[in-house]
């Protein structure tokens, strides 16, 4: 009886591997057959879900070959679904990349790992089938540290590569300017091979990610006209863009906003706008007015402790009165608000013009 209880445990995992055997070669039965489920579809779930031992059996023993193998599709796919919302365990964390080398190691030794394909994006677990995500696009949208991304680029991923249907990088990056990634990081993302400046972004580019980010009308990305994609925006006008998006909580949109529209006064003057950003960030920005000029917010974080930041912030009030001059706008937007009887953001805006007037005067 002793033997036979000591030989149960082996049997039990004997049976646990022949009935994994028997189900991934298609002989497990009526239910087995029904579901349809593949040896290829196993061994890639096992991949996914990082259990490499398991995975390793199915080509040991035949059940799956490398020529069937996409490794770059699959590699993509686990990533994607361990980075996602709603998951609790994340083995394959970006930023775990001792996990994720293993997993690049395991799959490069089949056949190479392409990093700058596609693959459907994931949502809660959910492979989202209509919608298509890249490496690059999908870390930079998430925040992931210049340090994690280094690592795969050092394993082949393409700052400037361009997937097809897939919203450009630079434009999930901008999305982060000051809430997730500081000048520094933006520096170190244009010396790697991000284009920054001479991109043009197609209106499809900005309702991708903003279908990324899940973001419902109230907080998804203005748009200032009805364009077509063959009419695409240029670097400054995503910059500006960027500032109508909401969905970053009170205090990361003022840094991100902060941040915009310092970069957008550094830019401005090395390519012109395709539309008013002046009339249009006023409309579409609702921080961008008189009462809040000066006006802070308590808010706290654990990183931070409890601290104050500007609703309005300083460098966007000089902004929005730097393009007030140069705007054909300003009187109607000075009537629209009176209009509204939001009198402080119609008297901030005639005082710009009246100082534009007098600094006139004084240079004749």
């Amino acid at each position: 009886m002793r033997l036979l209880a000591d030989l149960l445990p082996i049997l039990r995992r004997a049976a646990t591997r022949a009935a994994l055997l028997a189900a991934a070669a298609g002989l497990a039965g009526p239910a087995g057959a029904q579901d349809g489920t593949t040896p290829l579809q196993t061994f890639q779930t096992y991949v996914v879900n990082n259990d490499l031992t398991n995975a390793q059996f199915f080509l040991q023993n035949g059940l799956v070959t490398a020529a069937e193998l996409d490794t770059g599709d699959l590699f993509l796919k686990a990533l994607f679904a361990n980075n996602t919302r709603g998951s609790d365990t994340r083995p394959l964390d970006f930023a775990n990349v001792e996990q994720v080398a293993r997993l690049h190691d395991y799959l490069s030794a089949l056949a190479p790992v392409d990093m700058n394909g596609r693959e459907r994006c994931w949502d809660y677990r959910t492979r989202i089938t209509d919608r298509w995500c890249g490496l690059a696009t999908t870390m930079l949208a998430q925040g992931v540290a210049p340090q994690a991304i280094s690592f795969y680029m050092q394993r082949g991923l393409d700052l400037s590569a361009r997937p097809e249907e897939v919203a450009s990088p630079a434009l999930a990056l901008i999305a982060n300017l000051g809430s997730r990634y500081s000048m520094e990081d933006l520096n170190w993302f244009s010396q790697n091979g991000l284009q920054l400046g001479s991109e043009t972004f197609p209106l499809s580019h900005f309702t991708r990610l903003q279908a990324y980010y899940e973001l419902d009308l109230e907080d998804a990305y203005k748009i200032p006209e009805a364009r077509l994609d063959s009419q695409p925006f240029n670097f400054l006008d995503a910059l500006s863009m960027t500032l109508t998006s909401r969905r970053q909580d009170a205090h990361e949109r003022s840094a991100n906003q902060d941040f915009l529209c310092r970069y957008i006064m550094f830019v401005a003057g090395q390519m012109p706008p395709t539309f008013d950003h002046f009339s249009f960030l006023l409309r579409n920005v609702q921080e961008f007015r008189g009462a809040n000029i000066g006006r802070t917010e308590k808010a706290s974080s654990r990183r931070y402790g409890a601290f104050y930041y500007e609703v309005f912030p300083q460098s966007c009030v000089s902004m929005i009165g730097a393009m007030a001059l140069s705007s054909s706008e300003l009187d109607r937007m000075i009537s629209l608000f009176a209009a509204e009887q939001d009198m402080s953001t119609a008297q901030w805006l005639v005082n710009l013009k009246q100082g534009a007037l007098q600094s006139n005067v004084q240079k004749n």
